[in-house]
């Protein structure tokens, strides 16, 4: 997931990089409308899925928290269990 993360940051980079270019060289208005448009939007689009894919990570982390918890929990409780059946 991670790599999938940097590989949408690098791409709203790159769209990003394209947009500050197309400000500086496109001399015709309708062609530099038409292409700011286009590119903001898989900017947009791009910034939708960099924020759910952070959703996903931080879901998985907090499970991983939760299930290091509770075996730790079931490691503790079992422990004590075989130190009262002595």
């Amino acid at each position: 997931m991670e790599a999938k993360l940097a590989e949408l940051k690098e791409k709203r980079e790159k769209y990003q990089q394209e947009l500050e270019e197309l400000h500086i060289y496109e001399p015709s208005l309708e062609w530099y409308e038409a292409r700011r448009y286009e590119i903001e939007s898989q900017i947009a689009f791009i910034d939708d899925a960099i924020e759910e894919v952070e959703l996903e990570i931080k879901m998985f982390n907090t499970f991983n928290t939760v299930a290091i918890g509770a075996l730790v929990v079931f490691a503790i409780v079992s422990v004590m269990f075989m130190i009262f059946m002595l």
